[in-house]
């Protein structure tokens, strides 16, 4: 309404008056180091993006964020042709919003269209896997996903038939799944693509993945076999062993399974299949000390001891001598004898 237009101008109109008094000069032409200290601390944007709470605003800025996303699958803007390169602004911009407002994380995940976004995370996560130029965004989606993974209404919607809208290279000929399963595929694919950067953003990926998947009701066999894939590499005694932390994964793999046989054995019989087929992973979990014993420490090879090294006090030992005809003939008697 026109009121409420006025006072949100009338907010802004004093807040950015406040912002200039502070950096305004006192009168001895000396700055006030309190004012400009509060004037840095204090982001007039930020503090109106915390007061955005009415669900009709908020839904509005999502649908506008979650169009500007979706261009990525045609890269074109909506008033020209050429590519828009401001996808790295939407997921900063998307991320402040969610972790500063609460408000606008719960009216996304119940009362918008959360596949919307999952769509260009699935996306730009397997388009910069590889690209170091684009690790930010990187970042910026595992942390969206990681914050939305929270939400039980976020975890449900995965559930939802995949619909082949998310153009994926090699991934193309996935179908028949669901979304969960095309969130397991692109993590997957992120960890082993991304071994430089593994073990800073590993744990966040398998926190995704843990914190969904007591709600997932189903896997497919593709899935489930890149669940025993991430299995195996955090299992292997070179990675174990390799930092402090790494035992973590294993634990957080361990829940993945525990949550999806426990709370969703139905639906997931090729998990099932897939555990029985590897088995083999887990015993060594048992044996894992004797079993990295036997991997990584060499096999000793027997080698001829070394001859004693000449002394100089050692006296010269004379050569034999060979034996004369007289000395055969002697022993020859001796033997007749």
């Amino acid at each position: 309404t026109n009121a409420d237009t006025n006072a949100d101008t009338n907010a802004d109109t004093n807040a950015l008056s406040s912002a200039a008094a502070a950096d305004a000069p006192t009168s001895a032409g000396k700055t006030s180091s309190s004012s400009s200290s509060s004037h840095r601390k204090n982001n007039v944007f930020s503090s109106l993006l915390k007061k955005l709470d009415k669900p009709t605003q908020i839904k509005s800025v999502y649908d506008c964020i979650c169009r500007l996303l979706n261009a990525c699958q045609t890269n074109q803007g909506f008033f020209s042709n050429d590519p828009m390169e401001c996808f790295q602004e939407c997921f900063v911009l998307l991320w402040k919003l969610l972790e500063d407002n609460d408000s606008f994380l719960e009216v996304v995940v119940t009362r918008c269209d959360v596949l919307a976004l999952v769509r260009p995370l699935m996306f730009f996560m397997y388009e910069c896997r590889n690209d170091h130029s684009k690790l930010g965004m990187l970042y910026s989606c595992v942390f969206i996903l990681l914050k939305l993974s929270g939400e039980r209404q976020f975890c449900v919607s995965l559930n939802t038939a995949y619909d082949d809208s998310v153009p994926l290279g090699d991934l193309a000929k996935f179908s028949g799944g669901t979304f969960a399963d095309l969130l397991v595929l692109i993590c997957q694919k992120v960890v082993v693509s991304s071994t430089e950067h593994m073990n800073s953003m590993l744990n966040g990926i398998l926190t995704v993945i843990a914190n969904c998947s007591p709600y997932l009701t189903s896997l497919s066999m593709l899935a489930s076999v890149k669940l025993l894939n991430l299995f195996e590499l955090v299992t292997k005694p070179k990675f174990l062993y390799q930092a402090h932390h790494n035992p973590t994964y294993v634990v957080l793999m361990l829940d993945i399974f525990n949550n999806l046989i426990q709370y969703q054995y139905a639906g997931c019989p090729h998990l099932v299949y897939a555990i029985v087929r590897r088995y083999e992973l887990f015993f060594n979990l048992t044996k894992l000390p004797e079993f990295l014993e036997h991997e990584e420490t060499p096999t000793p090879t027997s080698q001829p001891p070394l001859p004693p090294s000449p002394s100089a006090a050692t006296p010269h030992q004379p050569t034999a001598q060979p034996a004369t005809n007289t000395d055969n003939n002697n022993n020859n008697n001796n033997n007749n004898n």
